[in-house]
């Protein structure tokens, strides 16, 4: 069974939560960099889901 995509504001919060870490002082460079590869893979979700958006609002336009 498939996971249920996250929200926005859940990825949102997300990356919040994975940039707060990578802020840490004990925060150690194999962490460092799996939080990292971890955030990009949320920044990317993120202009996936606005990009959605974009074009629902698109047709929306068009169609209207």
């Amino acid at each position: 069974m498939a996971a249920k995509a996250k929200t926005y504001q859940e990825l949102s919060e997300q990356l919040d939560a994975t940039l707060a870490k990578l802020q840490q002082p004990d925060c150690d460079v194999d962490e460092a960099a799996t939080l990292y590869e971890t955030a990009l893979k949320t920044i990317k979700d993120m202009e996936t889901h606005l990009q959605t958006a974009q074009n629902k609002i698109a047709k929306i336009k068009a169609d209207f």
